[in-house]
């Protein structure tokens, strides 16, 4: 994936959308994680604001349960 995402989408089935939050985070050049979003109902997509990155995740907050995800897309400049 290393290049520059335009955008990151996220898909919950609608019915697990509430029970987990999450947020979704971009791996930068240097290593480091920086987050760009956080999971919002069945369908998330958020900007990249031009980040150079190789991975994404998805970052489990404290106390919540692990969402159930169908899929992450990541768009491509």
């Amino acid at each position: 994936m290393a290049g520059r995402p335009a955008a990151c989408g996220v898909l919950q089935p609608a019915a697990a959308a509430a029970a987990g939050t999450a947020d979704i985070q971009l791996r930068g050049a240097d290593g480091t994680w920086h987050t760009i979003g956080a999971l919002d109902g069945p369908y998330t997509e958020v900007g990249a604001d031009g980040r150079t990155a190789d991975a994404v995740r998805l970052l489990w907050r404290a106390g919540s349960a692990a969402p159930q995800i169908a899929e992450v897309v990541v768009g491509q400049d």
